[in-house]
């Protein structure tokens, strides 16, 4: 069931049959789709909780002046929905370190319960995704929305998929003040690989494809899942979350200079992003010496990354077995 509901709220189409009909009728589509996830939450069902260790948290208040988390937290207070909690926003603009690279990152934490009726379900859905939309002011290249966090998701936590080391350095920009609140982690249940392949996976099918280095949506992702990689590595040599942020210097001990002079050339890309991308539109040619360099210089190197690091993972499982 929140899987459902998140895929809805995320703006994803929720089957095969969804797709279909929604690329050709996308206001039936729509229609359609609220229908069938109201349907799956309005029988309540049993809510599992784990074992292990309860974490508590609280998530200070965003102090910053980021024009865009200051206009979406408007516009939460202006349309207030009950089944909103927290919205918190993540990465470098909680920190206030961001630049011309830096995209809107948020987490919505959603109260299940208060979805009580069908037009509650659809205005939540609007909700999300105009503040959604407002996260393009950041980056034009924005290529993904809120990640959604159920408040009954507290009592099992998914770690592996939404670390928690992302609430506990992030800032609250809605409501106002303080969030305080309780996890309960259970190592047993979470598979901290399972970030690391999946990311492997799509930056692999994305240097494959000739059009990531054609226009500078598909460029700025594979950048954005590359700079991700050290800490979805550590993440699975060390099951355990791991801050982005201070991914970079601890991966040092673990890779030969070759493979840390390749996330050093990409870091540097994310450095200097206002050289290569000045405002155009997502769909706009990259520029050649974008395109050159990620292709014909960098391409190859990050496999060689990538076998690298499955190098070491295999052979510390080998080790721990």
């Amino acid at each position: 069931m929140s899987q459902l509901l998140k895929q809805f709220l995320e703006r994803r189409y929720i089957d095969r049959n969804d797709k279909a009909i929604s690329s050709l009728f996308p206001a039936l589509g729509k229609f359609l789709r609220t229908r069938k996830v109201w349907k799956r939450i309005s029988h309540k069902g049993f809510h599992q909780h784990h074992e292990g260790p309860i974490k508590n948290f609280t998530v200070a208040a965003y102090e910053g002046n980021n024009a865009t988390a200051l206009r979406i937290r408007k516009f939460l207070e202006e349309f207030k929905h009950p089944a909103i909690i927290a919205a918190i926003v993540q990465g470098s603009i909680a920190t206030g370190e961001e630049n011309a690279f830096s995209d809107f990152d948020g987490i919505l934490v959603i109260d299940r319960e208060a979805i009580t009726s069908k037009r509650k379900l659809d205005d939540l859905h609007t909700i999300v995704h105009e503040s959604a939309h407002l996260m393009k002011k950041q980056d034009p290249l924005q290529h993904h929305g809120w990640s959604i966090l159920f408040k009954q998701e507290f009592k099992r936590y998914p770690d592996a998929e939404l670390p928690s080391i992302l609430l506990e350095k992030g800032k609250l920009i809605y409501p106002s003040g303080n969030f305080r609140f309780s996890l309960v982690i259970d190592p047993a249940h979470q598979d901290y690989q399972a970030l690391y392949e999946n990311l492997c996976t799509g930056i692999e099918r994305r240097l494959g494809n000739t059009s990531t280095f054609q226009n500078y949506y598909y460029a700025k992702l594979l950048v954005s899942e590359c700079l991700l990689l050290p800490a979805a590595f550590l993440q699975a040599l060390e099951n355990k979350p791991v801050w982005k942020a201070e991914s970079f210097e601890r991966i040092k001990s673990y890779l030969p200079s070759a493979q840390q002079a390749v996330i050093n050339a990409i870091s540097e890309i994310r450095s200097n992003w206002d050289k290569y991308f000045t405002g155009h539109r997502k769909k706009s040619p990259v520029q050649p010496e974008l395109s050159n360099r990620l292709e014909k210089e960098l391409s190859i190197k990050i496999k060689e990354l990538i076998d690298e690091m499955d190098k070491i993972l295999s052979d510390h499982k080998k080790r721990s077995s």
